[in-house]
């Protein structure tokens, strides 16, 4: 599913890279004495790299950190309870997908700002989290500085896209020439299975809300990709929800 705030990103596109253009790094959120503080909740599997950014950001008087974990369960449940302002969060976490995490936090917190940090340099997981509905997609090599600038930058709701994927992101909402609409092409219990896809679920969760196997499930799936003409779940579920919103 395409995010509104994916959507966004094309309108007002902030490129955190660019040290030289002084506006695309103004962070009224932390520039101002004044600021409301920022709520943080940290989501890395790494405790040692908790632990480093738990000291930097001591230093910053506008941004605390309410929160940390190490899981997508986790990041889930603290959400939800804490209500940051901006989630950070690693893509790779040891009991489930980030972008699927993404996704979970922000249905039912909208409010809440999810900023990607990861070591996992490739243009599709930076398009793949904008699709995933996070404010920005940031790798673990920046300085603190910047960390610090994009934090503010997300709080304040300015998103945060390399200009360089935009024309990956449009390609990735056009629809295929042979596809035809999604009502035609699915029968009404793929629709049902991609409905809940669009939500975030995992395979798990369908089969239990449905009534089918963790196998049965994946098996649909693997049929809707070939009626679609995709080859992922993010794909499948822009356009699902392309076709339903």
């Amino acid at each position: 599913m395409i995010a509104p705030r994916s959507l966004r990103c094309l309108q007002t596109v902030v490129d955190i890279t660019d040290r030289n253009n002084k506006d695309a790094l103004v962070t009224e959120a932390l520039m101002s004495p004044n600021a409301t503080l920022i709520r943080l909740l940290v989501v890395d599997n790494h405790e040692i790299f908790r632990i480093g950014l738990r000291q930097f950001i001591k230093t910053h008087r506008n941004i605390e950190i309410v929160g940390e974990c190490g899981t997508a369960s986790g990041a889930i449940a603290e959400s939800l309870r804490l209500q940051p302002h901006v989630v950070l969060m690693e893509t790779h976490l040891p009991d489930g997908c980030g972008l699927l995490t993404c996704r979970k936090i922000l249905a039912s917190s909208p409010n809440i700002k999810v900023l990607i940090l990861t070591g996992f340099d490739n243009e599709k997981a930076s398009l793949e989290s904008i699709v995933a509905g996070a404010s920005g997609f940031l790798l673990k090599n920046i300085g603190v500085n910047t960390l610090i600038d994009a934090i503010g930058t997300v709080a304040s709701g300015r998103p945060i896209m390399k200009p360089a994927i935009i024309p990956s992101l449009l390609k990735s909402i056009q629809p295929h020439p042979e596809q035809t609409t999604v009502d035609k092409t699915l029968s009404s219990q793929e629709q049902r299975i991609m409905s809940l896809v669009v939500k975030g679920k995992t395979n798990k969760e369908i089969g239990d809300a449905l009534g089918l196997s963790d196998k049965t499930v994946k098996n649909y799936l693997s049929t809707i990709f070939q009626k679609l003409h995709v080859t992922r779940r993010s794909e499948a579920a822009a356009l699902f929800a392309r076709h339903i919103f």
